[in-house]
């Protein structure tokens, strides 16, 4: 059977991989919001730290990265209290928050170690770039992402002048447009002086507006070290132009060997350590996959034949690993038979060195293999970046772009805009176009729109019939006047396919970037809101999104929180929190409760209630508790690779129960994971289920025999109740906040009857778990943590 689960599995994980990769950048943030509203605390400051922290929580939740999610969480909720009050926290309270930064920071390190080998960035170091740049900017806002780095960026326009001041100082790197190409021959004599006087010679990159081979060929002949050409995406050309001036340290080249033969891996080691390649030797197979996640190395030098496991099938295993895909692996052998080579290339191998091994072909097969590798990671796109059909970024790829920008708190970002194009598609004469039309006139329009804006913008195709813009420009006005000139171009044009005549009338939003703005999927979500806008009002011009406007609450449609909720379970975008809990028993399982969140457009927390209602209503209620429950299994599938047994506590609604395909759902996720359900703890509300009691036990007793354990909620301890439990047979009860304040009788009359029913006692969540009677903590198997609120 296919694995059904595959494809949003691999999407999950590639996004998890990027936010890994942004994770230094994301604390950076936010150190840097600690660091000013520590020295001058201010409201305004407060609350855009919270929301900082708030989007971090939810994000490592979703993602199953516990360590962040614990520690963001508990500083969120700390912060949280002076959000709501306003007050200034004493000098005790200004410590422990402190105190708590330096706990995420320390969590944040261990995790970016663990799955990248990644470090902190530590504070650039000034570096001197002279930029011979046209008047017609060819990247607006490159120098200022460039000084946001710390780098010094002297600009001209005219070579002379570029070449008077090399004779004073010479930069670590020029960057030159290609229109001034016919005065590159004195920048190279310029060069070549500096090498008879056993100067420095500064690197050479070009900026090209366009893709012409010739041009490209000028440059390289002249001994380019890099040539950029458009889209220019600002923040990454401006990494990689500050990393290349980063001075030259020679190669720090990783080899993981894997060879069962003692000797053959010493000389092997020998030779790489001779010309400064590090290696790490493997001489048991079946640890190979402990060894790859603890050295992450450039390349994988490997011997065919092996006892336990030969290296076709450990090259099998490796390349099921997604961060794995791309690492070089060589081959070790004297097998000279070319079928079974083939078979070896074939699972995913790279190339082969014969045995016995001659030192210098080992060392310039393994050097070109890691530096092809290098080169690729660098300058190769992501899958599928281009939509197929319009030529247009992918969202994806629109999505990943935009947060990136968002995360980089430099003043690149200023004047940033995302510009929202619904477009409704109508015959002339009646009726909306379909199937091969619509296709056709999507493709017209994104090629309109690709005409419209500049090198640097991204336009990306974002469904079916909505077209969507990340610009940058000096002022809204500009972004405004962009939008317009979309909007007027779009509505305008007289389109024709097939001999028929269609109408677009296009609904336009535009969003500019804010302080309170941290995430691409709130920066869409305002200006979808603002095309919805347009839409509604029937006006025919571009619509601003308005910070004025009401956030999402009890008197918002539920037509407008349904969809909300639709579109934050298509984009995985719902925030997820771990809420740890003590297992009085001392058992061996780190427990928490799996709880969903999810924001409205101005960053605040939709109420769990409004949401429950809009699900009940709108039968979104079993979508819910299937993407609940998948992200728990995916996260308990994580923690069992990393040897640490986890529980975790998530709600699911009667609607699950009624649906008879869900249990069939579940064996099929658990197969597929190679899971038992004993991690699992499954939350019902009790009042919830006392409707069809007969329908819940053969569910609960179904989920029992896949190992998984069931919780009633708001137990309440009356006999009724105790009637329920008795025909039900949960696993576990989680008390009413009514039993909290029982007395002393109740109490032990209650915590008797359940222990001898060999039923687990769980407390509920409120405000200040100190309110919690001692007798209640003595007899509880499950407790939460003293810092979580209800």
């Amino acid at each position: 059977m296919q694995d059904s689960r595959q494809p949003q599995t691999s999407k999950t994980e590639e996004l998890k991989q990027i936010f890994l990769g942004h994770l230094p950048e994301r604390l950076a943030a936010i150190d840097k919001s600690w660091q000013a509203l520590d020295a001058h605390w201010d409201p305004i400051l407060c609350a855009r730290l919270y929301h900082q922290i708030q989007d971090l929580t939810g994000a490592s939740g979703r993602f199953g990265l516990l360590e962040i999610s614990q520690e963001v969480f508990s500083l969120e909720t700390e912060l949280g209290q002076f959000v709501d009050s306003g007050l200034r926290p004493n000098e005790t309270e200004l410590a422990e928050l402190d105190q708590q930064m330096a706990r995420l920071q320390q969590a944040l390190s261990t995790v970016c170690a663990r799955h990248f080998n990644l470090a902190i960035p530590s504070q650039p170091t000034d570096e001197a770039i002279y930029y011979l740049r046209h008047t017609e900017e060819i990247a607006p806002g490159l120098v200022a992402a460039l000084e946001a780095k710390k780098c010094i960026v002297l600009t001209y326009s005219r070579a002379d002048d570029l070449l008077a001041e090399m004779e004073k100082r010479v930069p670590q790197l020029l960057l030159i447009d290609t229109v001034h190409l016919p005065a590159l021959k004195s920048i190279t004599d310029a060069f070549e002086q500096l090498k008879k006087q056993q100067k420095p010679v500064p690197k050479l990159l070009f900026l090209s507006r366009a893709k012409e081979l010739e041009l490209r060929l000028q440059a390289m002949r002249a001994g380019a070290e890099g040539y950029f050409v458009p889209p220019y995406d600002i923040s990454e050309l401006a990494d990689r132009i500050h990393t290349m001036t980063e001075p030259d340290e020679g190669p720090s080249y990783r080899v993981l060997i894997v060879e069962d033969d003692p000797a053959q891996a010493d000389f092997a080691s020998a030779v790489l350590r001779k010309s400064g390649i590090d290696s790490l030797i493997v001489t048991e197979p079946l640890k190979i996959l402990e060894a790859l996640d603890q050295y992450r190395p450039d390349l994988i030098l490997m011997d065919l034949y092996m006892p336990d496991a030969d290296g076709i099938e450990l090259t099998s295993i490796i390349r099921e690993q997604p961060q794995f895909i791309g690492t070089p692996i060589v081959f070790l052998s004297g097998e000279q038979n070319t079928e079974k080579q083939l078979d070896a290339l074939s699972v995913g191998g790279d190339d082969f060195i014969a045995k016995p091994i001659r030192p210098r072909f080992l060392i310039t097969t393994v050097i070109n293999r890691i530096q092809r590798s290098r080169m690729l990671q660098q300058t190769q796109k992501p899958v599928n970046s281009r939509d197929p059909l319009t030529g247009l970024s992918t969202r994806r790829h629109f999505y990943e772009h935009l947060d990136s920008l968002l995360l980089k708190s430099d003043p690149s970002s200023a004047g940033l805009g995302v510009i929202y194009l619904e477009l409704d598609i109508r015959r002339r004469g009646g009726g909306s176009a379909n199937g091969q039309d619509a296709d056709d006139l999507l493709r017209q329009i994104g090629s309109m729109v690709s005409g419209s804006i500049e090198p640097q913008d991204i336009a990306a195709r974002y469904d079916e019939r909505t077209i969507v813009v990340l610009a940058q420009r000096p002022h809204i006005n500009n972004l405004n006047a962009l939008a317009e000139q979309i909007r007027k171009q779009i509505a305008s044009h007289r389109f024709v396919i097939g001999g028929r005549e269609h109408r677009i009338i296009p609904n336009v939003g535009l969003c500019q970037l804010d302080d309170s703005l941290f995430t691409a999927s709130e920066m869409l979500s305002r200006s979808a809101n603002a095309a919805s806008s347009a839409r509604a009002t029937g006006i025919n011009q571009v619509v601003q999104f308005s910070v004025k406007e009401e956030p999402l609450d009890e008197d918002s449609s539920d037509e407008a929180l349904f969809s909300h909720i639709s579109h934050s379970l298509e984009e995985n975008s719902i925030q997820l929190l771990f809420l740890p809990y003590s297992d009085t028993q001392g058992g061996n399982l780190e427990f928490h409760e799996l709880i969903p969140r999810l924001m409205g457009s101005h960053g605040e927390s939709i109420p769990t209630a409004r949401i429950n209602l809009v699900a009940q209503r709108t039968g979104l209620f079993k979508k819910i508790d299937r993407w609940l429950l998948e992200h728990a299994l995916s996260v308990l599938d994580q923690r069992r690779q990393q040897g640490r047994p986890t529980a975790l506590i998530i709600h699911q609604s009667m609607e699950s129960v009624q649906d008879t395909s869900n249990l069939s759902w579940i064996r099929e996720q658990l197969r597929l994971r190679q899971l038992v359900g004993t991690g699992i703890f499954i939350e019902f509300d009790l009042a919830d289920l006392a409707a069809n009691l007969k329908q819940a036990k053969s569910y609960i007793r179904s989920l029992q025999e896949m190992g998984i354990n069931v919780i009633l909620s708001r137990f309440i301890g009356n006999d009724t109740a105790f009637k329920v439990l008795g025909f039900l047979k949960p696993n576990c009860v989680r008390l009413s906040k009514r039993l909290v304040k029982a007395k002393q009788d109740k109490i032990d009359a209650i915590t008797g009857q359940l222990q001898k029913r060999q039923i687990k006692i769980i407390l509920p969540r409120i405000d200040n778990p100190s309110r919690i009677p001692k007798t209640w903590e003595q007899h509880a198997d499950l407790v939460q943590s003293d810092f979580f609120s209800a």
